[in-house]
Protein backbone atom coordinates (compact mmCIF):
# COMPACT_ATOMS: atom_id res chain seq x y z
CA UNK A 1 0.00 0.00 0.00
CA UNK A 2 1.27 3.68 -1.14
CA UNK A 3 1.64 6.13 1.33
CA UNK A 4 -0.21 10.08 1.76
CA UNK A 5 2.11 11.86 -0.91
CA UNK A 6 3.57 8.82 -3.38
CA UNK A 7 1.21 7.62 -6.34
CA UNK A 8 2.11 6.76 -9.74
CA UNK A 9 2.34 7.68 -13.52
CA UNK A 10 1.26 5.61 -16.50
CA UNK A 11 1.85 5.86 -19.69
CA UNK A 12 -0.03 4.44 -22.53
CA UNK A 13 0.10 4.03 -26.11
CA UNK A 14 -2.43 5.82 -27.92
CA UNK A 15 -5.22 8.69 -26.72
CA UNK A 16 -7.41 6.69 -24.28
CA UNK A 17 -10.94 8.08 -22.77
CA UNK A 18 -11.56 9.10 -18.95
CA UNK A 19 -14.02 6.87 -18.27
CA UNK A 20 -10.55 4.41 -18.24
CA UNK A 21 -10.21 6.42 -14.93
CA UNK A 22 -14.07 6.72 -13.78
CA UNK A 23 -13.53 4.70 -10.87
CA UNK A 24 -10.00 5.90 -9.83
CA UNK A 25 -10.56 8.80 -6.86
CA UNK A 26 -8.17 11.88 -7.89
CA UNK A 27 -6.73 10.71 -10.58
CA UNK A 28 -6.11 12.96 -13.89
CA UNK A 29 -5.31 12.09 -17.69
CA UNK A 30 -3.28 14.00 -20.04
CA UNK A 31 -2.81 13.71 -23.38
CA UNK A 32 0.60 14.22 -25.23
CA UNK A 33 1.57 15.52 -28.30
CA UNK A 34 3.23 12.56 -29.33
CA UNK A 35 -0.23 10.78 -29.28
CA UNK A 36 0.07 8.89 -25.64
CA UNK A 37 -1.87 9.00 -22.47
CA UNK A 38 -0.99 9.58 -19.63
CA UNK A 39 -2.60 8.94 -16.28
CA UNK A 40 -1.33 10.57 -13.13
CA UNK A 41 -2.63 8.56 -9.79
CA UNK A 42 -1.95 9.96 -6.40
CA UNK A 43 -2.69 7.70 -3.76
CA UNK A 44 -3.94 4.65 -5.17
CA UNK A 45 -2.60 2.04 -3.50
CA UNK A 46 -0.91 -1.30 -4.98
CA UNK A 47 -4.16 -3.32 -5.24
CA UNK A 48 -5.96 -0.68 -7.26
CA UNK A 49 -3.33 -0.07 -9.49
CA UNK A 50 -3.04 -3.77 -10.42
CA UNK A 51 -6.33 -3.42 -10.87
CA UNK A 52 -6.30 -0.65 -13.43
CA UNK A 53 -2.98 -2.10 -14.98
CA UNK A 54 -5.34 -5.51 -15.88
CA UNK A 55 -8.07 -3.23 -17.18
CA UNK A 56 -5.52 -1.51 -19.57
CA UNK A 57 -4.13 -4.51 -20.80
CA UNK A 58 -7.27 -6.36 -21.31
CA UNK A 59 -8.71 -3.54 -23.11
CA UNK A 60 -5.46 -4.22 -25.66
CA UNK A 61 -3.78 -1.14 -24.36
CA UNK A 62 -0.02 -1.05 -24.53
CA UNK A 63 1.40 -0.51 -21.28
CA UNK A 64 4.61 2.31 -22.03
CA UNK A 65 5.78 2.69 -18.61
CA UNK A 66 5.06 2.74 -15.12
CA UNK A 67 6.66 5.00 -12.48
CA UNK A 68 6.35 5.21 -8.74
CA UNK A 69 6.37 8.78 -7.53
CA UNK A 70 7.18 9.97 -4.07
CA UNK A 71 6.06 13.70 -3.07
CA UNK A 72 3.70 15.64 -5.42
CA UNK A 73 2.72 14.65 -8.65
CA UNK A 74 3.71 16.71 -11.30
CA UNK A 75 3.09 15.91 -15.19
Amino acid sequence: MTSAGHGYRISVKNYIDHRWLADVRGAELRHTPEGSSVLLLPGIDQAGLMSLLRRLHDGGMEILRVECLSGPIRG
